[in-house]
């Protein structure tokens, strides 16, 4: 998945391809995603970093909070991939195996 600066293109792109269906790109782009967005949320809310060290001496991020957090800042995204795999879903039932 390296070379897309937004993974919404891959997604389209996946939509449209047919090359390839949806669940060719499925697991790699949910891996890919998983690692931007820790990445983004780090740089957004560096306390949730338990390994940072000037963060490690201010006390420690309660585990439920720290998931919480990072659930609601990711929840949209959560969102567009089940559009996305619904929507090739249906798109696939209708067209058939050949999209």
């Amino acid at each position: 998945m390296t070379g897309f600066s937004n993974l919404g293109d891959i997604q389209v792109f996946a939509t449209l391809s047919k090359k390839f269906k949806y669940s060719d790109i499925m697991a790699e782009y949910v891996d890919e995603q998983l690692d931007r967005q820790v990445l983004w949320l780090l740089k957004e809310i560096p306390e949730l970093d338990f390994e940072n060290k000037k963060f490690k001496k201010a006390g420690k991020v309660d585990e439920k909070e720290r998931m919480k957090v990072c659930f609601e800042s990711v929840k949209t995204s959560y969102y567009l991939i089940l559009f996305f795999k619904h929507l090739n879903q249906t798109i696939e039932d209708v067209a058939g195996a050949d999209k």
